[in-house]
């Protein structure tokens, strides 16, 4: 989930409350009371204003909002260059963070919202996909630092739904996610060639599935956070079978 800077007015409206002389966390509102108290029927068009702040604006503004194409930078490092409406990011726009994090997508009232890809420099990971109010949701694929690969389903900025994950190794799951773990009906692949069909939850083996080893080996039967748990078949590459507890 993006950290706090993506954090629109309405997103903010919803965490936990400030206290009264701490900054609002979204960008967007740390000018909102010099803005009001600007004219509002100054005329429409392309300057630059130095907020008491330290931030600067140059671009186009409609009476004492920001309206149209411009670049705000702050004091602290953060810049957004892109469109405005109404003092909010809107349309297409490009956000850096002091910590050189980077937006680049659609915006909607101050939010992320629709396509974008989101660029961690100091993890590594990059999104690319669908945004919903400052979070992923929907469709998209995540990179991460030691080179392992999740595209699929994103609901609220966790992996929820259908999905599939690949490691470094080679191995990869495809199936069911829930709140970011692999949680439901799903494959898992190794690299050495073993695989897994059946029922996840938490990300281990839980519940009903069938394992079946390189060699020749196989079980089905029952699980539980992982371990073979209940009734199951074991089966070996020599015709060797036992049916019965783990």
């Amino acid at each position: 989930k993006p950290p706090l800077w993506l954090l629109s007015p309405k997103a903010a409206a919803c965490a936990a409350p400030e206290p009264e002389a701490a900054e609002p966390s979204s960008y967007f509102l740390r000018e909102r009371e010099e803005l009001r108290a600007m004219r509002a029927d100054g005329p429409p068009g392309h300057r630059l204003h130095l907020f008491a702040s330290g931030a600067t604006y140059l671009g186009e503004w409609i009476g004492n909002e920001r309206h149209g194409f411009g670049e705000q930078r702050w004091l602290d490092g953060a810049t957004y260059i892109g469109e405005w409406a109404r003092s909010l990011a809107h349309g297409v726009g490009r956000l850096t963070t002091p910590e050189k994090d980077v937006y680049i997508g659609r915006w909607s009232d101050g939010m992320a919202q629709g396509f974008g890809t989101y660029d961690s420099e100091q993890g590594r990971n990059v999104f690319r996909g669908m945004f919903r109010n400052d979070c992923q949701d929907g469709l998209g694929e995540e990179t991460f630092p030691n080179g392992a690969v999740y595209r699929g389903q994103y609901v609220e900025g966790r992996r929820e739904g259908l999905g599939e994950y690949h490691w470094p190794d080679g191995g990869a799951y495809v199936g069911q996610w829930s709140n970011n773990h692999m949680s439901g009906l799903g494959q898992y692949r190794g690299s050495d060639g073993r695989v897994f069909d059946g029922t996840w939850c938490g990300s281990d083996m839980h519940g009903y599935g069938r394992y079946v080893w390189p060699d020749g080996r196989a079980y089905c039967g029952l699980y539980a956070r992982g371990q073979k748990s209940g009734f199951g078949i074991f089966r070996w590459a020599d015709g060797r079978i036992f049916a019965g507890f783990w």
